[in-house]
């Protein structure tokens, strides 16, 4: 079983960022008493040398470029993790050949992610899935034919991936369209419908590594 917790570095560079935004907030406050109301405060020049201003305003400097570099590294996690949901979007973006519902895309819920292979003679989806054949026929009466030989793919769910999988092994009975698939979707999940999806999780892995390994 793949590890389910990563390390989040977020949690470091805010605590990072906190630590820069109190020593800022320090030195405003001893910058203030030396300055009052954007003037500086005669009262307490005679006690404050310039070398103690010119100090302070170092400091100051210093804070606000550690806060701009501490803060660069979240922008860029954030840059990232706007990449990978746009590749996720692209991952489901091409229609899984033989699905007759709405656009055809396998992302309609949180199962039906797996683009696969099963609307030809003699695959053993249904039997070990204990599923009756709705390929080739007009399942939903709007004259569209259900995964049919010239197009004989579907959008099945992930527990019945599992399952297949589980009782075929993963040869070269078991084919999916990898471009339709959500392969990041089913790698990031780890159950469905209280079916184990470690057999689809190797098998995918397999079949479509480009994929597999271009997700998080």
């Amino acid at each position: 079983m793949e590890a389910r917790t990563a390390a989040r570095p977020g949690v470091s560079i805010a605590a990072k960022g906190l630590q820069s935004v109190f020593t800022w907030l320090k030195v405003i406050e001893a910058w203030r008493s030396v300055t009052k109301q954007g003037k500086f405060d005669k009262e307490k020049s005679a006690e404050t040398s310039p070398h103690e201003v010119l100090y302070s305003l170092e400091i100051y400097a210093a804070s606000l470029l550690n806060m701009m570099l501490l803060l660069l590294p979240a922008v860029s996690a954030v840059n990232v993790t706007s990449s990978h949901f746009l590749a996720r979007a692209r991952d489901v973006a091409t229609a899984c050949p033989g699905d007759t519902r709405d656009d055809g895309r396998c992302n309609k819920d949180d199962t039906h992610r797996v683009c696969a292979k099963i609307g030809i003679a003699g695959t053993s989806f249904w039997e070990f899935t204990g599923q009756s054949s709705w390929c080739n026929s007009d399942i939903y009466g709007d004259g569209k034919i259900a995964c049919p030989p010239e197009k004989p793919y579907w959008c099945i769910c992930k527990w019945a991936t599992a399952s297949w999988i589980k009782g075929e092994g993963c040869n070269e009975k078991v084919n999916f369209d990898c471009s339709a698939t959500d392969v990041c979707d089913l790698k990031a999940s780890y159950t469905d419908g209280n079916v184990d999806l470690q057999p689809a999780h190797d098998c995918m892995q397999a079949k479509c590594k480009q994929q597999w390994d271009a997700c998080p």
